[in-house]
């Protein structure tokens, strides 16, 4: 149970409000950014700049709690991210790709080191008296794609909107400059990027990876909303995804306010959307980079009869999309073969004119895919769950055995409805057996490194729901 809910119930309506009002107070968006930067003198020895021009430039953008089919060029009838399409137009799309986990450390920790979550071990945090305490961090002895490329001559720049991504769990490793600004939108990001800017714009080639932050709850209403949903009755304050589930678990929840909450949280897309067609109006030297853009997970506005995103594994959380723009590469369209977020790393280095790591589950995704690949899912918050497709089919296991098997035919069934797993045994038993095998394939042998979280951390994590058991 989320405690930020569990107080007296006087009257809905009034509890909406003070929720939404306390919310949006305690969201640090004034708080000060947290900085690490290594000056380009202080770069590792042997470690020297590429010349100008020699190699692409490349930017990494990864949205915080965007579900696929809230993209435009994903089929969405309303227009969130017609910059975006754009760049697919000018790319490739890819229609079949899922998240490594349902929530924003083990699916980043994927992306950084191009490993599965079972590999690089940040799961899950340690709570005492339901206040996160610790949480991993990442391995040093882990492969790192800002590392990677800083060896092969890049300049590299990380530039975060999630406590979960703080340099002390490990995340500014391998960058010449790294920013969290914690749990904040745009405003803090926009800042930052205005004093990189310049600096991005002349010099060695780059890579800069930007994780943003706006479409995560509490949704905030944008200057789209209100042609989204006109005359909507009463609300301007934050809708934060525990106020639904609450009013769900009352028998209170409305369709006019669910609806609500999805304009809301569309005007949020809109909102960063037109954040990234600045950066690249701003930086003529991304406009001419390798580009890919993706999401850590999605969000679930009661497809599966919960609201926000937790321990559950259907594609509302999972499937996630991937754009890859390629000035180089004259091909366009929809790309059907599975990908994962694992194979961000490889192919941001095959861009860059390396060779990948083989010791690495990734592919890179502008080469040659297997229609036949399997992709494995795994979250270990507040359950243990394995998911795995293949083939056109998805498994979801509860390893603690609290919930029975599911089996989906997604292209019959996307919105997976119809659970297939009694009539279909040896599939589910064929499919249980490639999750038994991933995971005795790649659970590290000792847990990752923990790191303890000050009090100031501490308030973030629980103002924003980052609650375990």
């Amino acid at each position: 149970m989320n405690p930020r809910i569990a107080i007296p119930l006087f009257s809905s309506t009034v509890i909406f409000a003070v929720v939404g009002s306390l919310w949006w107070q305690l969201r640090p968006v004034e708080r000060e950014a947290a900085s690490f930067v290594v000056p380009d003198e202080a770069r590792p020895e042997g470690l020297p700049l590429a010349a100008p021009g020699s190699l692409p430039d490349l930017v990494l953008i990864t949205i915080d709690t965007a579900r696929a089919d809230h993209f435009s060029p994903y089929g969405y009838p309303r227009k969130t991210t017609p910059f975006l399409a754009e760049l697919a137009d000018e790319g490739r799309q890819f229609d079949q790709a899922w998240s490594t986990s349902s929530w924003t450390l083990p699916s980043v920790a994927s992306i950084i080191t191009g490993s599965w979550p079972e590999a690089h071990g940040l799961t899950e945090g340690t709570a005492r008296d339901w206040k996160i305490s610790s949480q991993e961090a990442l391995d040093p002895a882990l492969p790192s794609l800002p590392e990677t490329l800083q060896a092969m001559g890049y300049r590299t720049w990380g530039l975060t909107a999630n406590g979960h991504l703080d340099a002390r769990f490990g995340f500014a490793r391998g960058f010449d400059r790294y920013t969290c600004v914690g749990f904040n939108d745009s405003p803090a990001v926009r800042q930052v990027l205005d004093q990189w800017t310049p600096d991005l714009q002349d010099g060695a080639p780059f890579f800069l990876w930007l994780h943003v932050f706006d479409p995560h709850a509490p949704y905030v209403r944008r200057d789209e909303f209100d042609a989204w949903y006109p005359g909507a009755p009463w609300r301007r304050q934050p809708i934060e995804d525990g106020m639904l589930q609450h009013a769900l678990g009352e028998g209170t929840l409305t369709d006019a306010f669910v609806e609500e909450a999805i304009a809301t949280y569309d005007s949020e897309l809109r909102h960063e959307d037109a954040l990234l067609r600045q950066l690249f109006d701003e930086l003529p030297r991304a406009k001419q980079a390798v580009v890919l853009v993706t999401t850590d997970h999605g969000e679930e506005f009661g497809d599966h009869g919960e609201y926000g995103h937790r321990s559950k594994l259907y594609d509302e959380l999972t499937r996630v999309p991937m754009i890859v723009r390629d000035p180089r590469d004259p091909r366009r369209g929809h790309v059907d073969e599975p990908v994962s977020l694992v194979d961000v790393f490889p192919t941001l280095v095959a861009a860059a004119g390396g060779t990948p790591d083989p010791s690495l589950p990734g592919v890179d995704v502008r080469g040659e895919l297997d229609p036949t690949r399997a992709i494995p899912i795994a979250v270990s918050r507040d359950a243990e769950k394995r998911a795995l497709v293949v083939e056109g089919y998805k498994l979801i296991v509860d390893l603690d055995g609290a919930v029975p098997d599911e089996l989906y035919e997604l292209s019959a069934d996307p919105v997976e409805a119809n659970n297939l797993a009694d009539s279909q045994p040896d599939r589910v038993q064929a499919m249980r057996k490639q999750i038994e095998a991933h995971a005795e394939r790649w659970t590290r042998a000792e847990a990752a490194p923990r790191v303890d979280l000050d009090a100031s951390q501490l308030e973030d994590l629980e103002a924003m729901g980052y609650l375990n058991r």
